[in-house]
């Protein structure tokens, strides 16, 4: 007879399990086959609940490492993305976001920076920019052209780099208020020069 459900059964290894007891002679458990099913589910429950966030950060960097090592897993994780990229709209709406824009360039930024810290991975990413240069120079040349124009934070911050390296400085140590007042005087200077008729 189960302890736990009180249902009579055969004493066999059909409806009851073996278990040691304290003597350390096997015998039959008190508790039923089903009953000890549905109490292990229980406490898995239990325990998922209890612990979602552990789990699923173990999760997380175990698909991160099948995905770098099996390229099979990579192409069908790849192939869901198209998929759900293709078929919903929600995702649709996202990208237009500039919410979505944002965040692609941190990543990329962050991911560029975390790469290009090892020196083997740098020398490799700099022969293949040299490459792209010479097999396309026109793209670079527009693209120079457009930062000339618009001003972005990395060309102000390529400009200053020669004057950053003697005070013994980095660009990471400008800040968004410096970077400004660089521009302005950019832009003030652009301005004289085209004021000025000995320049024309």
């Amino acid at each position: 007879m189960c302890t736990k459900c009180n249902k009579s059964f055969p004493a066999t290894n059909e409806y009851f399990n073996k278990r040691k007891s304290k003597l350390g002679r096997y015998a039959l458990n008190p508790t039923c086959i089903t009953c000890l099913k549905d109490r292990k589910r229980e406490e898995k429950k239990r325990y998922k609940a209890k612990h979602r966030v552990k789990i699923n950060k173990r999760r997380t960097a175990k698909r991160k490492i099948r995905y770098h090592n099996d390229p099979k897993y990579r192409n069908k994780v790849l192939l869901k993305r198209k998929r759900y990229a293709d078929t919903s709209e929600v995702w649709k709406k996202y990208t237009q976001s500039d919410k979505h824009k944002e965040a692609c360039k941190k990543g990329a930024k962050k991911y560029r920076l975390k790469m290009l810290s090892d020196p083997e991975i740098k020398k490799i990413y700099d022969e293949k920019r040299k490459e792209r240069r010479k097999n396309d120079p026109d793209r670079y040349k527009k693209k120079t052209a457009q930062e000339v124009r618009n001003l972005p934070d990395g060309y102000i911050k390529h400009c200053m780099r020669r004057s950053l390296i003697k005070k013994g400085l980095t660009t990471q140590d400008l800040t968004p208020e410096i970077i400004d007042t660089q521009r302005s005087i950019i832009l003030l200077k652009r301005a004289l020069n085209n004021n000025n008729p000995v320049n024309q």
